[in-house]
């Protein structure tokens, strides 16, 4: 999903930066460092906070995404190295990506887990590999988050698109996941789109 935003973003004129946190996954540091490769992406790889905090003050750097290693939140290791991560981001927006195919019980889980570190909002994908999404709009009233953008394709040169409330329930009643606007009118608007208040 880094990869797929940052290129949008990049088209966009903006100089962008992916930096990989996940090290130590077998593979991983490989693939970032191959998708740069192939994709032409600035792509680093950060063992530490440090590098991180070097990036983000390079002069020039539009955008720093940074590709987090996925887990469900649980293991309090693993927190705590994100955790560190995100302090030498000062300056930031953490969007959690989840699929949409996640049962409605783990989801929350999950959202629930990563909530200590302060989400800004939800990445949906795998869009197209379902037709329930009923789940996903009480759990992001729970969390009161919005959801920022939606992919629905494993193609890595299909940019993402821009989600919303609307999108999310037009998704719901239709079991089938509505046309989102593209990412880079998203972009101009709120990244992690309008929230889903809890009532009551």
């Amino acid at each position: 999903m880094a990869i797929r935003m940052a290129l949008d973003f990049q088209q966009q004129g903006l100089n962008v930066v992916v930096a990989g946190t996940d090290v130590n996954r077998a593979g991983a540091p490989q693939q970032l460092t191959a998708f740069g490769a192939v994709t032409g992406l600035d792509t680093r790889l950060c063992y530490a906070p440090g590098e991180l905090e070097e990036i983000l003050a390079e002069p020039g750097v539009d955008m720093v995404i940074i590709d987090t290693p996925g887990h469900n939140g649980l293991r309090r290791d693993r927190m705590a190295e994100l955790s560190s991560f995100l302090q030498a981001a000062r300056q930031r927006m953490v969007l959690l990506t989840v699929p949409a195919t996640m049962k409605g019980a783990d989801l929350a889980e999950v959202v629930s887990a990563y909530s200590a570190v302060g989400l800004d909002g939800m990445v949906v994908t795998r869009c197209d590999e379902t037709s329930h999404f009923g789940h996903l709009a009480p759990v992001l009233v729970e969390a009161a988050l919005g959801m920022a953008f939606t992919t629905r394709s494993d193609q890595v040169s299909d940019a993402p698109s821009a989600a919303d409330n609307l999108v999310l329930a037009e998704s719901i009643v239709r079991a089938q996941w509505s046309q989102s606007a593209p990412a880079a009118t998203g972009a101009r608007r709120a990244p992690a789109g309008r929230t889903l208040a809890k009532v009551g």
